[in-house]
This record gives structure tokens, sequence and C-alpha cells, in this order.
């Protein structure tokens, strides 16, 4: 299989489940965009998770001006 989509493990590893029923479930519940194969088992996009966990990690970083960021002080 391509890099493009996740793995079926990558997805058990995602969801924590290895049912797919349940599987779309936890997608949906986290909001992360998936399709189902005609398998019915969820495919999801590696660059649509990718994009969830960095922008994760945006709204955790610290909110603050910029000035502070770069270690410039006001006057």
């Amino acid at each position: 299989m391509s890099d493009f989509l996740l793995t079926e493990q990558e997805i058990i590893d995602l969801t924590g489940f290895r049912q797919k029923s349940r599987q779309i479930e936890k997608l949906k519940a986290d909001r992360i965009p998936y399709t189902v194969s005609r398998t019915g088992h969820p495919r999801v996009v590696r660059a649509r998770v990718e994009g969830v966990t960095s922008a994760a990690k945006r709204k955790k970083e610290p909110a603050g001006p910029r000035w502070e960021a770069i270690g410039v002080t006001a006057p």
C-alpha cells in the first residue's frame, strides 16, 4: 500500500479499535476525515491526520506577545 493512506495497523493505533465499525465511530467522534472502502474498512489520508496533530500542537503552544517568544523585552 502507498504512503498516501494510513495502514490498517495505523488506523488501529489511531482509534484503539480493531473492529471497523468501532474505528469509524472513533474517527467520527474525533472529527477525522475518512472514506469507507468496498469492504467497509475506514480509509484515512495520512496528510489529514498529520495536519490534525500539527494543528493541535499549535493550539497547545503558550499564547503571548511575539516579542516574549524571541527574547526581546518591552521598553
